[in-house]
């Protein structure tokens, strides 16, 4: 899409939707062959797809934190459950505020709401999650009203937080119908199962699982039918075409592909891959690039789209020149990091917890490192994108590279 004198058009307006704990690959336009998301679908259709897109830590404060600043989470300091942003980094919203943008917010986490997640929204309304709600998502009709109520003379930028998908798999009958297969066994989708679970109380199997996933599917079409509602509000308001939309979610979540369920301790892809979606002006359709980025990429590629000033020091760096040529050398080096600092489960009498972890990859391998033991694990992500043989034995080059950049990383404040 091109402007007036030829150059690339720039939108007006940001707005960010991020579905927490959505996993890219539930998604029909990330290959999922079940009908769980003809909006999201559409929404890629009409913009760019990162195939390959990495969530900087596998739990929402510091995923967040990341996705608003471009930094990772050691270094804007939202790291663990009782860990603040620090207070000279600079927040996104606070960056566009300060460049005449309205800035609202609606999120459904209190994670989001305090710790310096809040900084620079003039507007943020806090939805409360409640586990255990079968009901549709309470974000949607806030988020709308906040919007059509905005001041039409000043850019917006907006974010758009559900947590629908989160634990409990929960949803309304009409989606359990469409995607639940009959099952016999006594997974229930509830967090305190869940929970239960890791901490070795009983066991569940691949049945199990894909029961789980069943009930995960449900949720993520039950969100996707209130983001086709959000959607239809920015369509017909005049806000989709004069506005870069980012779709994205924070981290995945885990059934049973490494042995454990949820999410917040392991860095595995199950857990960091993260669908990433960008649409509206200057954004091309139908086009989807492979090359691993981050959302850490997600402020100084919106900045950049946006003809705003990128910060100095960001660990993140725009984007956007990948959809318009293939990646370059420089971006199959590229290293990203992985920081996860929730042991889980929770400590209790005869429970072993497990984390935290750190991680390192480039365009083909992957090292995990667990903190308070030293094991190093090296996977293939080329042939083994699953993660299931570690290979450090057979490419000591690649791990030892990888382990000189991780430690660096660390020495840095990780």
């Amino acid at each position: 899409m091109l402007g007036a004198d030829g150059a690339p058009a720039k939108p007006r307006n940001l707005i960010i939707v991020s579905i927490d704990t959505l996993r890219a690959d539930r998604l029909g336009c990330y290959g999922n062959e079940r009908p769980t998301s003809p909006a999201i679908d559409a929404i890629a259709a009409e913009g760019v797809v990162f195939d390959d897109a990495s969530a900087p830590s596998p739990w929402t404060k510091p995923s967040h934190a990341s996705l608003l600043t471009g930094l990772y989470p050691s270094r804007n300091g939202a790291v663990a459950m009782d860990s603040k942003m620090h207070s000279d980094v600079v927040h996104l919203a606070s960056h566009l505020a300060g460049r005449g943008f309205q800035t609202l917010a609606v999120v459904n986490s209190m994670l989001l709401n305090q710790n310096g997640l809040e900084r620079g929204f003039q507007q943020l309304k806090y939805v409360p999650f409640v586990q255990g709600d079968r009901k549709s998502s309470p974000v949607t009709a806030p988020a709308i009203e906040m919007l059509r109520k905005r001041d039409r003379d000043k850019p917006v930028f907006a974010l758009v937080h559900y947590m629908d998908v989160h634990s409990d798999y929960l949803s309304l009958p009409k989606y359990e119908k469409i995607f639940v297969r009959p099952y016999d066994g006594f997974a229930d989708g509830t967090t305190q199962q869940l929970y239960r679970f890791a901490a070795g109380q009983f066991d569940l199997d691949k049945q199990d699982a894909a029961h789980l996933l069943d009930l995960y599917d449900a949720g993520v079409r039950q969100i996707d039918d209130q983001l086709a509602r959000l959607f239809g509000f920015l369509g017909n308001d005049g806000l989709l075409d004069d506005s870069l939309l980012v779709v994205l979610s924070d981290h995945g979540e885990e059934f049973l592909e490494h042995g454990s369920v949820l999410h917040g301790h392991t860095q595995f892809q199950e857990i960091v891959r993260v669908p990433l979606i960008f649409r509206g002006p200057g954004v091309p359709a139908g086009k989807r690039v492979s090359a691993p980025v981050s959302l850490i990429d997600v402020m100084p590629t919106s900045l950049t789209q946006l003809g705003q000033p990128v910060p100095d020091g960001l660990d993140g760096v725009s984007v956007g020149g990948l959809w318009r040529q293939p990646a370059a050398a420089e971006w199959t080096s590229r290293l990203l990091y992985f920081e996860a600092d929730v042991v889980f489960p929770p400590p209790g009498p005869g429970v072993v917890p497990v984390g935290p972890y750190r991680a390192v990859r480039d365009d083909r391998f992957k090292l995990h490192l667990d903190i308070d033991t030293g094991n190093v694990g090296l996977f293939d992500l080329s042939k083994d994108p699953g993660e299931t043989v570690n290979v450090i034995a057979n490419h000591p080059d690649a791990g030892k590279r990888l382990w000189v950049e991780l430690k660096r990383f660390l020495g840095d404040g990780g």
